[in-house]
C-alpha cells in the first residue's frame, strides 16, 4: 500500500496536525474495510479477503463483453 503522498500532503497543507488527520483517515478506512471484509483483528486478514485481480481487469482482458441490458 502506497500512503507516503498523503502524509506529505497533510504536512505541507497543515503541518502536524495535517499528518495527524491523514493518520486518523487511514485508520477509519482499514477499520471500515477490516468489517466489511469480516476482520475483526490484523491477524484475521489473509488470502481469502484479498483479490489478486480486480474485476475491471478482467472484463478489460476479454476479447468480447455484451453488457447485461
Amino acid at each position: 500500500m502506497l500512503v507516503g503522498r498523503p502524509y506529505m500532503f497533510g504536512l505541507g497543507a497543515y503541518g502536524e496536525a495535517g499528518v495527524e488527520s491523514v493518520i486518523d483517515i487511514l485508520r477509519v478506512e482499514l477499520y471500515s474495510t477490516m468489517a466489511l471484509a469480516g476482520c475483526r483483528t490484523i491477524d484475521d486478514i489473509d488470502s481469502t479477503v484479498t483479490i489478486r485481480e480486480t474485476p475491471l481487469r478482467e472484463v478489460r482482458d476479454m476479447k468480447t463483453f455484451s453488457p447485461i441490458t
